[in-house]
């Protein structure tokens, strides 16, 4: 028996059993293993449910696999195993059942190891905010009445999550986007801007609405801003729907400028992400500041996020602030000790970075100091990209602490370069700029 699965981004995972006439227990239980350690592959199959399939006979198998899930028992059927061509068919091109068959092959743990996969290279699905950042720098704040002239006036791409996606992109990561913009010359503007680029802009949704606006004024010491939010305001939990079938295409899911749109602030949107990581999928938030100072979301909504996250990615005076608004303490250990899977990623400006785990003593991954900053605006998108655009490869033997900390020196490495530019993304930082 051969079996093939489907190519998959390139990474091909298969398994090769040789078994001829034998009919042994050995040989079946490899042939279990093996199918095993392909459903572990992370996003590599799509579940289909058992009943769309049409044949009767692997409904049966598929009915005795679940029962002796989680053991090392041989099914007592393992003397007589079935004819795959009678399951999957005669053709060489694997269905969608092959791949069913492979899911529900849940065999235990030490059975998986007997093979090896090759895990396919990461798809990244960012959600989240966009905005087009108008930038003026003025020696004073205007007053009403009056003119105030300007040093220059700049109209720049922005939004977090539209700008960590860019950086993705840019490190050679397969990244798809979902946002919202207006029909309107800004919009239109920062779409151009970004395919111009080469990023595709293809799932970000056109509203008969004015697009979203940050007008940043820049003083000697300081900034101010004014902000429009008509299309963050319009992006919902039916936004995402649209885009299912990229969710489907992800490894992992990230949100970015969580508390910008507030329209995912809902059960629906907890249970997408619930229903996702179930398959396989991992999830990564950035919540950005926070404007109401409530720091939970709409009716408390980030509480039934939490649980879900497998990295909270914010800065010191985020991660406090959301520590004292769910558990009144600022000392940001909190969320992990309340969330023991989650892996919270605290940036601290030139001071680096602490990775905080449940159980674990902090990891403090310092910067180098820089000469000279033009623009810090983006520094913290850049890192997310960084970091994300290394700890989301497949984890080989390396450990886990050293990937944090490989991933957290590429993150400071991007945001270096970041910052020598002026705004925030306008041209997204490349793999071959921090080689």
């Amino acid at each position: 028996l051969f079996i093939q699965p489907p190519n998959i981004d390139n990474n091909m995972a298969f398994v090769g059993l040789a078994a001829g006439r034998s009919s042994s227990s050995e040989a079946w239980r490899l042939f279990v293993g093996a199918s095993a350690a392909l459903a572990a592959v992370p996003g590599a199959w799509s579940c289909s449910s058992p009943s769309s399939c049409s044949s009767s006979e692997e409904h049966r198998y598929s009915s005795q696999f679940g029962r002796f899930r989680g053991t090392s028992e041989v099914p007592q059927h393992a003397e007589n195993p079935p004819n795959p061509q009678r399951i999957f068919g005669k053709s060489s091109e694997p269905s969608s059942r092959l791949r069913s068959f492979f899911r529900q092959a849940a065999a235990p743990a030490q059975t998986a190891r007997l093979l090896r996969c090759e895990e396919r290279s990461p798809r990244v699905c960012v959600i989240g905010d966009v905005f087009v950042d108008i930038m003026a720098k003025v020696p004073a704040l205007p007053k009403w009445d009056s003119d105030t002239e300007a040093d220059f006036v700049k109209v720049l791409p922005g939004g977090s999550a539209l700008n960590q996606a860019r950086h993705l992109h840019g490190l050679d990561m397969k990244v798809d986007f979902i946002g919202s913009l207006g029909n309107d010359s800004f919009g239109k503007m920062l779409r151009r801007h970004c395919e111009e680029q080469g990023f595709s802009t293809k799932w970000i949704k056109d509203f008969d609405l004015p697009s979203s606006v940050c007008m940043v004024l820049v003083g000697a010491s300081d900034r101010a801003f004014v902000s429009c939010y008509s299309t963050t305001n319009a992006f919902s939990t039916d936004t995402v729907k649209e885009a299912s079938e990229v969710l489907a295409n992800a490894s992992h899911l990230h949100l970015g400028g969580y508390f910008n749109v507030s329209g995912l602030h809902n059960d629906e949107f907890t249970e997408i992400v619930r229903s996702h990581r179930a398959h396989g999928m991992t999830f990564s938030i950035n919540t950005q500041y926070d404007a109401s100072e409530a720091w939970l979301g709409k009716d408390k909504h980030l509480l039934s996020l939490l649980p879900l996250t497998d990295f909270l990615i914010v800065n010191e005076i985020e991660a406090k602030n959301i520590a004292q608004a769910a558990f009144k303490t600022s000392n940001p250990d909190a969320l992990v000790n309340a969330h023991p899977n989650m892996t919270l990623v605290m940036t601290r400006g030139s001071a680096g970075v602490d990775i905080i785990r449940n159980g674990k003593e902090p990891l403090h991954v310092g910067s180098k100091r820089l000469k000279e900053v033009v623009d810090a605006t983006g520094a913290g998108d850049a890192f997310l990209a960084g970091f994300l655009s290394v700890i989301l490869q497949p984890k080989n033997s390396v450990p886990l602490e050293d990937r944090l900390r490989m991933a957290s020196e590429r993150g400071h490495q991007v945001a270096a370069v970041c910052v020598m530019r002026e705004g925030a993304c306008v041209e997204p930082v490349r793999s071959k700029d921090v080689e």
